[in-house]
Order: C-alpha cells, then structure tokens, then sequence
C-alpha cells in the first residue's frame, strides 16, 4: 500500500478501497475505516514504514468492506474505535451485525467478518456538526441510506471523505438497484446532503471512495476510487454548527 498526501496531515492508503488517515503529532495517526481484511497485513506494513501508529479509527458506517479490521486494530495498537450512534448499535453483538447481513448465519458471520462484531469506544451523536475525537475537531455530516448511520466526514485541512454516500466509473456501471429501498432505513434528505457538499468552492467537488477520480484524472490509478477528498468542504453546521466532543461510550457490563 501506497501511503498518499492527499491535503495538509490528511492522507490516505491506496488499498483496493482506500483508506483516508488523518496524521497527528508523534507518528501517531486515525484513521478513517479500516479497510479489507485480506489486507490486514497490508495496512499494518504500510502503518509500520510510515512510522505510524493507529490510535483511533473515526469509522463512517458498519460493513465489512469498512469496519472489519476494527476489532484486530484494537487488539494490536490499543486502537479506539468511535462510531456513528447507530452503526455503533449495529457492530456491538453478532445478532445486530446478522441484521446488516442477514443472509449469514450467526456462525457464517463471525466466519466471514467477526472483525466488525466490536464496541465502540466513542460515539457520534445524531446531529451533523463538529465531533472531537482524541483531539481532533472533525466536522460530520450524516448520510444514512447506505447503512442507518452511514456519514461522511471532513478533516480540519477541509478534505471530506464520502465514503459510501457516492459511487461513480467501474463500481456505478456494475451496481444493482436496491429491491428493498426500506432495507437500511429511509435516504430521505441525501440528496441535500450531495447538493450541501457541492457547494463548496472550485475543486471542492467530493469524490466517491469506489471508483472515482484518484490525481492522475477521472478514472483514478488503476481505475480505484480516492479516498473521497473534497478540498475546503463546506461546514454542515453553518457559522453556528453544533460543537462537540464524541461521547464516550458506556463500559459493558
């Protein structure tokens, strides 16, 4: 995995999905998702010649594709995992990940993607506004559709990784239509939430994380999907967003 500069200490990982990460002070960084598990290793390689250590995972939504190696990194690094309140809900037990994919078994589950069967840490409240999680003041705008919770975030340096709310090139070609538009709850108000991100100035158009435009142009390198960099993304809280820290959550019993 390439470790790429994508605007002032937000980079990312060019992973087959790939993965935004925020660099802090001390060769400490977050993430933004986890990524694959087949490339778990990948990205503990590429972490590692970086230099770097994942003290936390800032996660968009619940799905293998995205959350399954939260689990390991805590095991790991120490990692703390925070998560929107309801894909927070989703991940905390095996039966409320089954009714993300509820085709599994509960056995064939934990098989296939147990990774993402893990606690959060921390949590983001329902509002979109600003979230501060291990110092960092990301600003969040909620996007549910994809997933009940999904959002999407934007980094202090004004990068705003879209994570699933957008697909575009190879990934939109070959998409199947949702049977079951209710399935992951209502996407009522998306396509504000598009037009919200649109209105950003020149070049703060965000991008999708499957199969949009990397820097060597549309198609991206290799036809991949960015990380979902918009530059100097507009504020989803206005002058008078909402501020606050990312609540911790409680301690199982």
């Amino acid at each position: 995995m390439e470790l790429i500069q994508a605007k002032g200490d937000t980079w990312y990982l060019a992973a087959a999905e790939l993965i935004p990460i925020y660099r802090l002070e001390g060769g400490r960084c977050i993430l933004l998702d986890s990524g694959l598990e087949s490339e778990r290793e990948a990205l503990s390689a590429a972490l590692d010649r970086a230099g770097l250590t994942p003290v936390g995972v800032f996660g968009s939504h619940t799905h293998r594709d995205h959350s399954v190696n939260n689990g390991w990194l805590r095991e790991r690094y120490g990692t703390r995992i925070c998560l929107p309140e309801g894909e927070a809900v989703i991940a905390s037990t095996p039966l409320m990940c089954k009714q993300v994919y509820a085709s599994l078994s509960l056995e064939g589950l934990m098989e296939d993607c147990g990774g993402m069967v893990c606690r959060a840490d921390e949590t983001v409240g329902p509002e979109d506004g600003t979230a501060e999680f291990l110092g960092v003041p990301f600003r969040v705008l909620h996007a549910p559709g994809h997933t009940p919770d999904h959002i999407c975030t934007i980094t202090p340096d004004g990068v705003c990784y879209t994570a699933d709310l957008m697909l575009a090139g190879p990934a939109l070609e070959t998409a199947r239509p949702c049977r079951r538009p209710g399935q992951h709850g209502k996407a009522a108000g998306c396509g504000g939430r598009l037009r919200l991100l649109h209105r950003g100035p020149p070049g703060g158009v965000p991008r999708p994380g499957f199969g949009g435009g990397g820097e060597s142009g549309p198609a991206g390198p290799g036809g991949r999907g960015d990380a979902g960099a918009a530059a100097d993304a507009p504020d989803p809280g206005g002058a008078g967003g909402r501020r606050g820290r990312a609540e911790k959550a409680a301690d199982p019993q």
